[in-house]
């Protein structure tokens, strides 16, 4: 794919910024050549009650996934079809999850996380993972949520802003959940059971 100077300089500055949040914010790689990047934080959002019955309370310890935004533009352009991409995307966040139930089964640190979340546009693909989804219904948040993934699809996106311009029906952001105990009993490899 060739980029315009303006793309190259925006992707030069958006990765310098994730440098810089992911340094603050102490988010980890799961694996050297995963897509998910990982942190933990006291949650501080609306109370939530996952399928399997586990609540997530304001001041509870949660694990927020966030996507490579460069290893995930690699993907794209590896692969010759949307197709592809999807099946080879689907593969290593699988492999991500894999790595993070054994991290969470071995590192003290990870005993008390009561669940995984990410705010993401991709929640269809995360149901096929066994992530739940909820409504993002802040909406001042989701607004500013919104505008910052579109400005990533925009300069991540091979299509770039033409894929904005091709609808945003699909667009729409939510919360995406997973609680531990789910993430254990499905990833957790088991040996390490």
């Amino acid at each position: 794919m060739e980029q315009s100077f303006c793309r190259k300089t925006l992707l030069s500055v958006w990765e310098i910024w994730e440098r810089i949040f992911g340094e603050l914010n102490h988010i980890q790689k799961i694996r050297p050549d995963g897509l998910f990047r990982l942190s933990t934080h006291l949650y501080h959002g609306p109370a939530v009650e996952l399928n399997d019955g586990t609540p997530v309370r304001p001041g509870d310890l949660v694990g927020e996934i966030h996507l490579s935004s460069r290893d995930s533009m690699e993907m794209q352009l590896k692969y010759s079809s949307r197709v592809k991409v999807a099946i080879a995307a689907r593969k290593a966040l699988k492999q991500d999850l894999v790595c993070l139930a054994a991290l969470v089964a071995r590192e003290q640190s990870m005993a008390e996380v009561k669940a995984f979340y990410a705010i993401t546009m991709l929640y269809h693909g995360a149901r096929v993972l066994g992530f739940e989804d909820r409504e993002f219904k802040n909406w001042v948040m989701r607004w500013v949520y919104t505008l910052g993934e579109g400005f990533l699809l925009v300069i991540y996106h091979p299509a770039g802003i033409f894929r904005l311009r091709q609808g945003r029906q699909d667009l729409t952001l939510k919360y995406i959940w997973m609680s531990r105990q789910k993430l254990l009993r499905d990833y957790l490899p088991a040996s390490e059971k």
